[in-house]
């Protein structure tokens, strides 16, 4: 897998920065993937949905925008994802 960090310009949720990469997988696939300054929060287009990632766990799968993604990925509560 490689990223390759994309022209797009930075996107703010809340007092996070977002930057979009390019990514391709090591199976030819690629996407652009949103990932946070940190490292912390990481989100992309999934089908008709958007992925959220905290700390390399899944939050959601299902968000109907990116900026929701992002919002979720920041403050949904990990023990109420686990149950």
């Amino acid at each position: 897998m490689t990223e390759t960090l994309s022209a797009l310009p930075s996107f703010s949720s809340g007092d996070v920065i977002f930057r979009c990469f390019a990514r391709a997988d090591d199976d030819g696939t690629s996407r652009y993937v949103w990932r946070s300054e940190c490292r912390r929060f990481v989100v992309w287009r999934a089908g008709a949905g958007c992925m959220a990632v905290r700390d390399q766990q899944i939050i959601g799968r299902d968000y109907p925008t990116l900026g929701k993604a992002m919002i979720a990925a920041q403050f949904v509560d990990l023990e109420r994802v686990a149950a």
